[in-house]
């Protein structure tokens, strides 16, 4: 019909307003890495051009998945109901942040202990203040994230562990007891634990989570230990921690796989699993909903392997917090190529990972729009993802149409280059900028 399609940017259960998709794995990697972005402060005009804003902070996958070559790594601009029409023009992604992390008092642990830590006094704060960007969602800190965020981490019973396409039981652990996954035909099986929205409060953009636990690999036949390497991430014979979520009546599953890469492995023993999950938007955005979907899960062997897990903590560490950028350091892309940033200024805030966690060096490439062709004049670097895309009328000049979309993950699609990535560091905040229009076709 061509008419104006009207959509309602703040409802995060929908796809009908446009979003943005990232996908990054490797050629050899079977676990694909999926990130949404939505623009909750867009202001919808059916009949019109509307301002997608999205932010994202570079996670721990990003970081260490960036050095090196991808079989998928892009950005797809989608979204919409099917049967819609997108378009789009002066699309930028942007550094605007570097978020840093912020020391704790010396007596709130960074790592959880195995069993239940003392409580930290009161009168001491449990976590740092977060100082996110205004435009981006807060959450009041509770005292729940003082201790392990997980019931029955010490699996001494089965309690509040399920079973996820696999058989558990209770064995010998490193103490007491431990729980036993087998029946795996799959390395996405293993042992579960859904997750209580109202405990995580405290989680906003940022907060570093520690997941840590001892785990040992068997094969069921025969009880031999298995071995594996933990610094080869196109592997999914190591354990690793699937978390998911999503609400009841939302199509977009979000997806974290969390390795443990400085695991020293012992195939005929128990291993020391530490991961680091940075929470980001969704997660900031989605604790205080009703989820269908959210859950943490211990994962990862190969086929025909019995996974065993003891103690299970899941605990905040560090805060990251925004470290502001020099004045004349665009926080948000100009629609139009930006004046370059005199080389004597710092163009992003220096990074303070903690020293577990992967560093890049800093390069000229994040100054400015990190996409190529994203003034919409050519097709270029864009592609079609099942769809047809065409140059059309922009906001001023040209844009890019997707149409014949039979699904909204359908859309315009652009291949990121690698190498232009190693500025973005974990904590880095990306800002997606774009204008949009939906239409029936």
């Amino acid at each position: 019909t061509g008419a104006g399609i009207s959509c309602d940017p703040t409802d995060d259960t929908s796809i009908d307003c446009p979003l943005i998709t990232f996908r990054h794995n490797f050629a050899t990697d079977p676990i694909p890495f999926w990130n949404y972005i939505r623009s909750p402060e867009m202001q919808w005009d059916p009949n019109g051009w509307n301002d997608f804003h999205g932010v994202y902070v570079v996670d721990r996958d990003w970081a260490t998945h960036g050095g090196k070559d991808k079989h998928w790594w892009y950005i797809m601009i989608s979204g919409g109901p099917i049967g819609s029409v997108i378009v789009a023009d002066d699309v930028t992604m942007t550094v605007g942040h570097t978020l840093t992390p912020t020391p704790l008092p010396t007596n709130f642990p960074t790592k959880a202990p195995t069993s239940d830590p003392t409580p930290v006094p009161t009168s001491a704060p449990t976590k740092a203040p977060s100082q996110n960007p205004s435009s981006l969602p807060t959450s009041t800190p509770t005292s729940n994230c003082e201790s392990n965020l997980l019931q029955d981490g010490d699996m001494e019973t089965i309690g509040a562990w399920k079973a996820w396409r696999s058989e558990i039981i209770l064995t010998t652990g490193v103490t007491g007891k431990a729980i036993e996954a087998k029946g795996r035909t799959k390395w996405r099986t293993g042992i579960r634990q859904d997750l209580v929205v109202n405990d995580f409060a405290c989680l906003t953009i940022g907060t570093i989570m520690h997941i840590d636990f001892k785990v040992r690999l068997f094969d069921e036949e025969t009880g031999a230990g298995i071995s594996c390497d933990p610094t080869d991430d196109t592997s999914i014979d190591c354990p690793l921690i699937t978390f998911r979520h999503n609400f009841a009546t939302d199509p977009i599953p979000f997806w974290n796989y969390i390795r443990s890469p400085e695991m020293q492995w012992d195939p005929n023993g128990w291993n020391d699993f530490h991961g680091v999950y940075v929470v980001d938007r969704d997660w900031a955005t989605h604790g205080g909903k009703d989820k269908h979907w959210w859950y943490i899960m211990i994962s990862g062997g190969p086929i025909g392997s019995v996974i065993v897990a003891d103690d299970v903590t899941m605990t905040v560490g560090h805060t990251l917090t925004p470290t502001p950028l020099p004045t004349n350091f665009p926080t948000k892309a100009p629609t139009s190529d930006p004046t370059p940033v005199p080389t004597s200024a710092p163009t992003k805030a220096p990074s303070q990972n903690p020293s577990s966690l992967p560093t890049s060096t800093p390069t000229s490439n994040c100054e400015s729009n990190l996409l190529q062709d994203g003034d919409m004049e050519t097709i270029g670097a864009w592609k079609a993802w099942r769809s047809e895309i065409i140059l059309t009328t922009g906001v001023t000049g040209k844009a890019i149409e997707a149409k014949g979309r039979t699904k909204w993950r359908t859309g315009i699609r652009q291949d990121l280059v690698v190498n232009d990535f190693a500025c973005l560091t974990i904590g880095t905040i990306m800002h997606i900028d774009f204008k949009v229009r939906l239409f029936d076709e």
